[in-house]
Formats: structure tokens, C-alpha cells, sequence
């Protein structure tokens, strides 16, 4: 999964998701894509894990695929794909700032599917129960 075309969708991705984010922040957003594609709960195509319909929000932008990564961004990808792991075998996370008992991630953890791992920068990352 290290081709150019996959390591510039993974820039895109962190671009979006993670923008102002510390350099840790911008690497679990990669450490957990790698854990879906690890995962047998989640397609093995990066390209596939990214675009699963309701996965990350931003691919539904149209400015998506098109947006300019910052040099950190690039910096935290590379590491990531070189062994950085952060993420405690996290395979969800959800921004903070919306985060309400409705919110499907913290029904998931009252439900037992999911547990809460820990909060980073304005994430949560939650594992499978």
C-alpha cells in the first residue's frame, strides 16, 4: 500500500481529517486507516477502506483530492508508513467537537461494540469490543 497514489490519497485524507493537528495527531489518523486494511472487518484496498460510504466525511468533498498537504502533513504520512504507530490498534476516531451521547462512536461504546481507547488533539479512537 505504498504506492505514490496511495500516499497521496493518505496526504488528502489527513489533510482533511486532522488539519491543525499536532504531528502525533496527523499520524493516528494513518495508523488507523492501516488497522482497517489489517483488519479483516474492512476492505484490504486503501483506496476501498477510504471511500466505504460513511467512513471519513471529507471524501465527500468536492474540493477533495485536490487540496495542497502541508509539509507536516506529508512529514507525519511518511512516518506513519514507516513504522510509527500511536494508535493502540485503533480502528475508529471522531472529532470532539461533536461529540454527544447520540453521537453513533459513544452508542457503540454504551452498546459494547466499541471501546474508548483515548482522546488526542480534538480526537477520540475507539477499538472493537
Amino acid at each position: 500500500m505504498e504506492g505514490a497514489e496511495d500516499v497521496a490519497m493518505l496526504k488528502q485524507i489527513v489533510h482533511f481529517e486532522a488539519r491543525g493537528e499536532d504531528e502525533k495527531g496527523q499520524i493516528l489518523v494513518v495508523n488507523v486507516i492501516r488497522n482497517r486494511l489489517n483488519s479483516p472487518r474492512f476492505p484490504d484496498i486503501l483506496k476501498d477502506v477510504i471511500y466505504a460510504p460513511g467512513a471519513f466525511a471529507p471524501t465527500t468533498r468536492p474540493d477533495f483530492g485536490t487540496a495542497i498537504p502541508t509539509a507536516l502533513t506529508a512529514e507525519a504520512v511518511n512516518k506513519a508508513l514507516n513504522g510509527v504507530d500511536y494508535s493502540q490498534g485503533a480502528t475508529y476516531f471522531h472529532s470532539l467537537s461533536g461529540i454527544t451521547p447520540e453521537v453513533w462512536h459513544e452508542r457503540a461504546v454504551s452498546d459494547g461494540r466499541l471501546k474508548q481507547l483515548f482522546d488526542h488533539g480534538n480526537h477520540r479512537f475507539y477499538i472493537d469490543a
